[in-house]
């Protein structure tokens, strides 16, 4: 078994998670996710983002002063270098066994921030020690750093040193076209582009068969990730700045007059590909990249290519919203599935609505019909029907 923690409770962690989300959505009642709470043991973590960042610079405290305690005590008495340039790899070490020994089977923490400090602590020493060992050569490094966080990933089952791993395979790919292969900085875009498109559509078509659960988060989040690389691969600024830096001899007249007319169409093209995908497959994640990187666009054209003045394209761009909303309402306004006008069932107050809704709902249906007195008003005849012509 790749995984360092317990399998159930890492599956029980999983079934509290998606609870929660139901919960919020209002699909189970607090009642249902209080008892799965109770009853399934599960690890110990946080779901919220500010406790998890508290904790992760608590655990880097933490692992730096275990560091600077074994440092003070054993190898200060010790004049050798090269027993400090091996002590990374002691520290990476002193990590590891806190991981396997207490962090995992004793304090069972998860996605809790201090698994985080000790994963990302191990990952950086691997790398310094390494690094000391070679004289920093940077293709090695980041190759080094790709392996051990990927590994901690499979172990741990960490988001963030999945997000390094994949960062430091786009360093380590940059790192060898550029001293290795001839004009491998002229088509290192381009090899990326390509890169990141076969591995996000590899992922989107086998992420439902994937034999482990628990891997389903990392691999959603890889494919992500190869999404927001193909775009910044084929982004004109990031071409131009990277042509300045890699190829100081090609001027920008002369860039401009290479395929530069194609990184500016797809600069503009991509993230409004994203965005109709995300809308057409319900995808949110995909959507909200495509948002972001229509602003990253817009910034960018406007920095490099300016073809019109500020007022005319606020006109231009008030036109293009008005009408893609006109058509987007059109389009969605009878929808009862996926993005539609319907109340938003995780939002907290339109589920209290439709509590008042069913409550008067109930209330009509129950009402009681009145029996019909079988004194008529008017007419006399008195009690109620007023005095008669006799009186």
């Amino acid at each position: 078994m790749m995984e360092a923690y317990n399998e159930e409770l890492l599956l029980n962690t999983l079934v509290a998670e998606k609870a929660e989300e139901l919960y919020d959505g209002n699909f189970i009642s607090i009642e249902q996710f209080q008892n799965i709470n109770r009853t399934l043991p599960k690890l110990v973590g946080s779901r919220n983002i500010i406790i998890r960042i508290f904790f992760y610079f608590l655990g880097t405290f933490l692992y730096g002063s275990i560091c600077g305690m074994i440092s003070l005590i054993y190898l200060t008495t010790l004049d050798d270098s090269t027993i400090w340039n091996l002590a990374p790899f002691l520290f990476a070490a002193v990590g590891i066994a806190s991981m396997e020994l207490v962090i995992t089977k004793n304090l069972k923490f998860y996605k809790n921030g201090i698994d985080d400090a000790f994963v990302l602590g191990i990952v950086l020493c691997i790398a310094v020690g390494l690094g000391l060992q070679i004289e920093f050569e940077s293709w090695v490094v980041s190759l080094s750093v790709f392996i051990s966080a990927g590994l901690c990933y499979f172990r741990y089952l960490n988001i963030p040193a999945l997000l390094v791993s994949c960062t430091a395979f786009v360093a380590t790919v940059t790192f060898v076209m550029i001293q290795y292969i001839i004009y491998g900085s002229a088509v290192l875009p381009i090899l990326l582009a390509v890169v990141s498109a076969f591995v996000y559509q590899i992922i989107s078509k086998n992420i439902n068969h994937i034999s482990k659960p628990l891997y389903f988060q990392g691999t959603t989040f890889t494919k992500y990730f190869a999404a927001i690389v193909f775009y910044l691969s084929l982004n004109y600024a990031v071409i131009t700045e990277l042509s300045v830096v890699l190829m100081p001899n090609l001027t920008p007249n002369t860039f401009s007059t290479l395929m530069s007319y194609l990184f500016i169409i797809l600069t503009a093209v991509v993230p409004i590909a994203y965005i109709y995908k995300g809308i057409k497959e319900k995808d949110k994640p995909l959507f909200v990249i495509g948002l972001l990187a229509v602003a990253v666009s817009y910034a960018t054209l406007r920095y490099y290519v300016q073809f019109m003045s500020v007022e005319v394209e606020m006109i231009f761009g008030g036109l293009l919203i008005f009408c893609a909303s006109y058509l987007i309402m059109k389009k969605i306004k009878n929808n009862v599935q996926g993005v539609t006008f319907l109340p938003d069932r995780l939002a907290t107050d339109n589920a209290a609505q439709l509590e008042i809704l069913a409550s008067v709902a109930q209330f009509r249906g129950n009402a009681t019909a009145t029996e019909s007195s079988p004194m008529k008003f008017g007419g006399g005849g008195f009690s109620g029907g007023g005095a008669g012509e006799s009186f």
